[in-house]
């Protein structure tokens, strides 16, 4: 193609992948800080927060993830998850701003075509999900890589065992588990893929630590995560934040997803370290939980289920398949007779495709 053609189908697939916005003509809001972006994502409530993204910690961020990925200019990366989320915007787009590196963007999120673009490609760098990573394994066309160090990322979920082992069977890899976050960017990573239900331990540059309610150390045990590291952002706005508490009246700690005097960033996630060092994450302390990398509220959904005629009370709880990922169960007591198909039909109407329940359990009580 001409390079003009290259140029339109390059402005085509950033249209598409990128947020697009109406521009009103207003003053900008006072929040204290000069931010560069603003990126989305749910509190502790499940509500639409902003997370501002200033140059200080925008520069750590990609600084952080090129230092833990060994990224160069000659990196190729294959951004198969949304540019607008912190995950592909933060190991994606901005490593490959600031290396001029090849960026490969994908509209048409499938296995079929992650798979065909990884082998042609020779992709180094593919920030992923685990049900991603479950899907690859299952195609007939999977087969080995041959790639010098590839780094495939898995974050969103809890990388299950049994997809880890089935990547590397099928394609000769080891997938790397990663933690990270809108308002902290990359926490941790397990370099090695030896170790893939953990996290691993915290990159050069980023501090965690895991304590009891009280503050306290947890030691072995599980706790609240705590992260400190210079790509933290210093504000998020959201639309009910004068009518939320800053600080945990029992603890006298900071609401989840604020910073504490200390520098140290309370992310609302709950786990624990090894002896090694390595982080485990082991839930949440609210009920905003993830699905295939994206928030859901539980809140959310049980209030959608009871809200239909025909149920008198509901409860929303987060299973997870090996091959299949996280996915939204309910379980729901009727007031009249009806069947799940009706539930799943009201749901979907009434929720983001990703939240509407997978299975509907019928019980006497909840």
């Amino acid at each position: 193609p001409t390079p003009s053609a290259d140029a339109a189908e390059v402005r085509r697939r950033l249209q598409g992948t990128l947020l697009t916005c109406s521009v009103y003509k207003r003053n900008p809001p006072q929040h204290g800080v000069d931010p560069i972006a603003v990126l989305f994502t749910a509190d502790s409530l499940g509500d639409p927060k902003g997370v501002l993204r200033t140059d200080k910690n925008t520069t750590a961020a990609v600084d952080h993830a090129i230092a833990a990925l060994d990224m160069t200019e000659k990196t190729k990366v294959l951004v198969a998850v949304p540019l607008f989320h912190a995950y592909g915007w933060d190991l994606g787009f901005l490593p490959t701003l600031k290396l001029g590196c090849t960026m490969f963007l994908e509209e048409e999120i499938s296995a079929r075509r992650i798979g065909k673009l990884v082998r042609e490609h020779e992709v180094d760098v593919l920030p992923g999900t685990p049900s991603m990573y479950a899907e690859l394994s299952k195609l007939p066309t999977a087969k080995k890589l041959e790639l010098a160090k590839p780094k495939y990322l898995a974050a969103g979920s809890r990388l299950d065992q049994t997809v880890a082992d089935g990547f590397l069977n099928e394609y000769g890899v080891r997938i790397l588990s990663c933690y990270h976050s809108t308002e902290a960017a990359t926490v941790a990573l397990e370099d090695t893929g030896k170790y893939p239900t953990t996290v691993g331990k915290p990159i050069e540059g980023v501090e965690v630590k895991v304590t009891a309610a009280d503050g306290k150390p947890a030691g072995a045990k599980e706790g609240l995560i705590w992260v400190k590291s210079k790509t933290l952002s210093p504000k998020s706005i959201g639309p009910f934040d004068e009518e939320k508490p800053t600080a945990s009246r029992a603890s006298g700690m900071v609401a989840i997803g604020s910073i504490d005097k200390g520098g140290w960033l309370r992310t609302g996630d709950l786990g624990k370290l090894d002896k090694n060092g390595r982080l485990c994450i082991t839930g949440r302390e609210d009920d905003v939980v993830k699905v295939d990398g994206k928030r859901v509220a539980l809140g959310e959904v049980e209030g959608c289920l009871e809200a239909f005629a025909k149920i008198k009370a509901a409860q929303a709880t987060i299973v997870t398949d090996p091959m299949a990922g996280a996915m939204v169960v309910a379980r729901v007591v009727m007031k009249t007779k009806c069947a799940a198909e009706e539930i799943i039909d009201h749901c979907a109407r009434n929720l983001a495709p990703y939240k509407v329940p997978r299975r509907i359990e019928f019980v006497d009580t909840i």
